[in-house]
């Protein structure tokens, strides 16, 4: 059967080249490959044309600016595989991706196939699994086992399946009557709308913990940028309305109300309100007045944590992350983790929702900041997770 591997294409000629060649060179060869140029100034076209005059399998679409939903859509407008992969243009493929899930949709006659992936960061590899075990979920295995938690898992504060479409394998028809239908417009929370309606209509879902796919973390996509609190708070509800009405049903609207909140706690900073007082968002008990405050996190989330808290007169005594160096090379005034035993602190912020994160990151942190420190995580409301499964 043949595969349709769609690639939008927006300004990215220093990777391009690493991602059509990972393609072009896959085992399994019965593969078209649709390159979607959304309006590229840089070489990125160009590129795209070398590789069209050496593989047939190759077509070429090039349409002005239009952003991610519309590149897809363009993509699979022209697709005539019988499942279709979506692969972004700074990410690469093993060379037996497609082949190893071809040979679970073939065998186990999955609509979708979803795998490990490898998150990549200058040069650093770690290998990011499903939570759900691998195996065959018929629709009554996908009720009983994967919908109760696959938007939020209650326990871990964190999706149940990954919002991403990418490295995802889908059956075409599947995935035309529901990417389809996106609004264009859509640029928060675009691969939600179009992963989770999906596996709540297949017949079939396929998980297997072998890491196939390579997703590039790069520095530029690592700095975010806000919008006003007001647009935010508009594209998230957007985004999560869409999401409802298409899931249907009440067994996903808890899971789905979870999502909102944390989305939109995250985007803003935690200015979900714009007058909700900084602590309110980690404890009704705490009173940041006159403390000495740290900031646990440089992700998306304390990104916008440092910037939002900072606007409203919170000054951090500073930023820490295991992960500083990378935030070093990105710009971010960020510390290592272990220099927190250098600085007087009275509570410590972790910028992250999963509980299971949090737990072990407090472990490490105490130590560091002595038992009368706080360390502390954002809250969701208790009448969100209540009964959210």
């Amino acid at each position: 059967m043949k595969v349709s591997v769609i690639v939008p294409i927006y300004n990215i000629a220093s990777y391009l080249y690493q991602c059509i060649s990972s393609i072009t060179c896959q085992s399994y060869v019965n593969i078209e490959i649709i390159l979607v140029n959304d309006g590229s100034t840089d070489e990125s076209l160009s590129i795209c044309q070398q590789f069209l005059v050496r593989d047939p399998r190759i077509k070429i679409i090039s349409q002005s600016n239009s952003g991610l939903v519309s590149a897809r859509i363009a993509g699979l407008n022209e697709a005539t595989g019988e499942d279709v992969l979506n692969v972004d243009g700074d990410d690469w493929l093993s060379e037996n991706c497609i082949e190893r899930l071809m040979c679970t949709a073939t065998n186990e006659s999955s609509d979708i196939v979803i795998s490990a992936f490898y998150k990549e960061f200058v040069g650093r590899e770690i290998v990011v699994k499903p939570s759900f075990p691998e195996g065959r979920y018929t629709n009554e295995r996908l009720k009983s086992h994967i919908f109760p938690t696959m938007v939020f898992n209650n326990t871990s504060c964190s999706h149940g399946i990954s919002t991403y479409s990418w490295g995802k394998l889908f059956r075409r028809e599947l995935l035309i009557k529901h990417q389809s239908i996106i609004p264009t417009d859509i640029s928060i929370g675009e691969d939600a709308v179009v992963t989770y309606p999906c596996i709540a209509d297949a017949e079939v879902l396929s998980i297997i913990h072998e890491p196939l796919y390579y997703y590039r973390q790069r520095s530029g996509s690592m700095l975010k940028s806000s919008l006003s609190v007001d647009k935010e708070i508009k594209k998230v509800n957007k985004m999560c309305d869409l999401l409802l009405s298409k899931l249907g049903g009440h067994k996903f609207y808890k899971q789905v109300e979870v999502y909102r909140f944390t989305m939109l706690v995250i985007r803003t900073g935690g200015l979900l309100g714009h007058d909700l007082p900084p602590e309110n968002l980690f404890s009704t008990n705490l009173d940041f007045s006159s403390k000495k405050i740290a900031l646990y996190s440089s992700g998306t989330f304390g990104q916008f944590i440092w910037g939002s808290f900072s606007n409203v007169g919170l000054n951090f005594t500073g930023w820490f992350d295991e992960d500083f160096y990378e935030s070093q090379i990105c710009g971010l005034n960020v510390s290592p983790l272990k220099d927190l035993a250098f600085h007087d602190v009275d509570i410590v912020l972790a910028a992250t929702f999963n509980k299971n994160i949090f737990n072990s990151v407090k472990k490490n942190i105490l130590p560091l900041v002595g038992k009368n420190c706080i360390v502390c995580q954002p809250v969701v409301p208790k009448d969100l997770v209540e009964d959210s499964t």
